[in-house]
């Protein structure tokens, strides 16, 4: 007869809290390359400490709600938003308001979250003096086909001669 006895083990491990900068940090990187659940945890966690801001500029001058737009996620938009990130904030680089940036990279469903919480089409202006919406503008031009260049009086309009 052969018998066993198994020990469990258990381990306790401390973990250091975070600081205001390495929670801001954290959320930053979630925000560019994690899940909307990841991305509250990360809110969540800044939250609970003194300080913690939503809105804290981290590389590029660009806050959590900059990244998020450029990344299109709706849901990590929306988190942001429902933390208290600003609609307003702009980047140092360019100017750009995260609804700027969302337009600038057509992530168009990011672009209806921002608007739907109050993000204005016209202010703010960026370094060049564009809106948002003339970010959009120029995005759709760019999306137009192009006329094309061509034999002269070549019948254009192709109505098919149907006066159509």
């Amino acid at each position: 007869m052969v018998t066993s006895s198994a020990t469990t083990t258990t381990t306790t491990t401390t973990t250091t809290p975070m600081t205001r900068k390495e929670a801001e940090t954290a959320l930053l990187e979630a925000v560019r390359g994690s899940t909307p659940a990841k991305v509250r945890r990360c809110i969540d966690r800044l939250g609970d400490i003194e300080g913690g801001d939503v809105n804290a500029r981290g590389f590029g001058d660009v806050t959590p709600l900059h990244a998020a737009a450029w990344r299109g996620d709706p849901a990590i938009v929306q988190a942001l938003l429902d933390a208290g990130a600003s609609t307003d904030a702009v980047d140092a680089e360019s100017g750009f308001s995260p609804l700027h940036r969302a337009f600038h990279f057509g992530a168009l469903r990011a672009a209806a979250v921002l608007l739907a919480n109050g993000a204005s089409l016209t202010s703010p202006l960026d370094v060049a003096g564009r809106s948002p919406v003339d970010v959009l503008s120029c995005k759709l031009r760019h999306l137009l086909p192009r006329p094309s260049v061509g034999v002269v009086g070549g019948g254009g309009g192709g109505g098919g001669g149907n006066g159509h």
